[in-house]
């Protein structure tokens, strides 16, 4: 049985009756949903006009997941297809909102203008996807410190995961702070602090029992007494952190607030006197972290340099997975699959437990037989070698 002739339009009342009925029996709703999930959504867009049950089934399908559309154009219309989606004079009261069924939605602005006009549209749209468990909002950097957090007030969606680039005002925390985002498990925030924070003689912007849930917490541009609002007494266990220059300490500082050991730490350092002390620094907070991944952006990490982070590796007591990425040094300094090799050794000598690392070649190392093996091994010929 094809998919046009379990869902194609009868001819007649009769007919479709017959047909409505024969369906039921041979394709139970379960089995039309998951031939729904595997069709392209120009099929589905046909299915929908098929009958109200192909409607409500293929509904979920198409609109369960909606990534960032490819022009801003089409992101308007989308989000105005959402916010008149519980409208009657749009849309037929007798079938299912479109808008109920998103469950992801992607939207991207990076490169567009935002207006007032665009943020209350989003205002509505959002707030008719009433079942949303995963947002992904970015902004344009030019409305980093603009207020745009109200396009989320009177959202009543539950989130579980939310990456955005919205600025941290006192909305956003407002909003954040709300019951119905107790349950958010990640949380990605690209946005930058319109103010100081803690202000003094102010109360904590973000409710203490707020975000019990959150497991994962990820920031780009916040200061350490911002990100200490969101790490100090929830359960995160994976984090990733920027490292400004003369806050790298406070930063790492924050670490030691979670409720849980951090097992999985992410940091991008921008403070250059900082790199050679980083992983002691990292090691004397979570000694028990299990995978550890650093980008260096200004300073250069020689063979010697990367061989001396060995004794810090070393306090680790649990590390399973190192990336360590750094800017080459020139010339004869230059790092070779070779030296790579030398230094994953010596790591592993000094830290056990180690089962993969990743240095700034690129290479994936890890044990094989005894040895260090990556990639490039399995490229080499007799002619090579």
């Amino acid at each position: 049985m094809t998919l046009s002739s379990c869902c194609a339009a009868p001819e007649s009342a009769a007919t479709r009756s017959e047909c409505d009925l024969a369906r039921r029996r041979t394709l139970p709703s379960e089995v039309l949903s998951l031939i729904f999930d595997e069709t392209d959504t120009e099929t589905l867009s046909a299915v929908l006009l098929a009958s109200s049950e192909c409607y409500s089934i293929a509904c979920r399908s198409l609109y369960r997941e909606i990534p960032n559309r490819s022009t801003s154009q089409k992101r308007v219309q989308l989000l105005q297809s959402l916010a008149r989606a519980s409208d009657p004079a749009f849309h037929p009261s007798r079938l299912p909102s479109p808008a109920q069924a998103v469950r992801l939605l992607s939207l991207d602005f990076h490169s567009a203008n935002i207006t007032a006009n665009l943020l209350r549209l989003l205002n509505r749209a959002l707030r008719a996807t009433t079942n949303l468990r995963e947002l992904l909002l970015d902004f344009s950097p030019g409305t980093s410190f603009r207020p745009t957090a109200w396009c989320l007030e009177g959202t009543t969606f539950s989130l579980r995961r939310l990456f955005t680039s919205i600025g941290l005002d006192a909305t956003f925390f407002a909003w954040l702070s709300h019951s119905n985002q107790r349950g958010i498990l990640e949380l990605n925030l690209r946005g930058h602090q319109m103010v100081p924070y803690p202000s003094v003689g102010a109360p904590p912007p973000l409710a203490p029992d707020a975000l019990p849930a959150l497991k994962s917490f990820r920031s780009v541009h916040l200061e350490s007494a911002c990100t200490a609002l969101f790490l100090a007494g929830r359960p995160v266990r994976s984090v990733g952190l920027t490292l400004f220059p003369l806050a790298a300490d406070a930063t790492l500082d924050t670490l030691r607030g979670t409720s849980v050991p951090v097992r999985r730490l992410t940091l991008l350092c921008l403070e250059e006197s900082a790199s050679d002390v980083l992983v002691s620094a990292v090691a004397a907070r979570l000694p028990g972290l299990e995978s550890l991944h650093i980008v260096i952006l200004a300073t250069p990490f020689s063979m010697a340099r990367l061989l001396d982070l060995a004794p810090a590796l070393a306090r680790f007591e649990e590390l399973r997975y190192v990336t360590f990425m750094a800017p080459d040094p020139p010339g004869k300094e230059a790092l070779t699959i070779d030296r790579e090799r030398e230094i994953v050794a010596a790591w592993a000598g000094a830290c056990t437990t180690l089962r993969t690392v990743i240095l700034p070649m690129g290479q994936v190392w890890y044990a094989e037989n005894g040895a260090w093996r990556c990639y490039a091994d399995g490229l080499e010929t007799p002619e090579t070698k």
